[in-house]
């Protein structure tokens, strides 16, 4: 049996969720035009890496998912929190965005634990605010998730790393 408070949760985690979905394809529908990707990429030799705009819009977008999530539900009443903790809690996300220009002077390994760690701090935060209380367990999950995620995205290169690099290569006549 579905309990008032089970559903008003359910509520909540829709809201957030289809947040993220309708911001997800604005992301893709944006970086996946032809004619922006030099906004939003970088060139190097045969590398192809995201420019600190694609950073900028990647955190906007995320910020925005946010907002508009904790405010229907607020609007909704399904949020228990008062707006001035809200407010707080969103100003903690507000460097989001800049984080990549924060960090770029720093060398790269340390850019790499740097991001990953105030990125924690950022999203933790609020979340610090809106519940008056510290989530080690969802802070460590996101830090382990944030590090281990570039470790398994290079899983590919391992596997293949016996495999000539002609067999990759695409040409061009057909």
């Amino acid at each position: 049996m579905l309990t008032h408070k089970t559903a008003v949760s359910w509520k909540i985690v829709s809201a957030f969720a289809i947040g993220g979905l309708v911001a997800g394809l604005i992301f893709a529908s944006i970086v996946s035009r032809p004619t922006l990707h030099s906004l939003w990429f970088r060139y190097r030799e045969y590398w192809i890496l995201p420019s600190i705009s694609f950073s900028f819009l990647a955190g906007g977008l995320f910020v925005l998912n946010l907002t508009s999530a904790c405010l229907l539900s607020k609007l909704r009443n399904w949020l228990p929190f008062s707006t001035r903790r809200v407010i707080m809690g969103f100003a903690i996300l507000m460097p989001l965005p800049f984080l990549g220009w924060l960090i770029e002077p720093v060398p790269r390994l340390l850019q790499f634990f740097m991001f990953r760690s105030l990125l924690v701090l950022l999203l933790t935060g609020p979340l610090l605010v809106l519940t008056q209380k510290w989530h080690w367990g969802i802070s460590i999950l996101m830090l382990a998730g944030s590090l281990a995620t570039p470790l398994i995205g290079s899983l590919p290169y391992l596997v293949f790393a016996f495999v000539p690099a002609e067999w990759f290569q695409i040409s061009l006549i057909t």
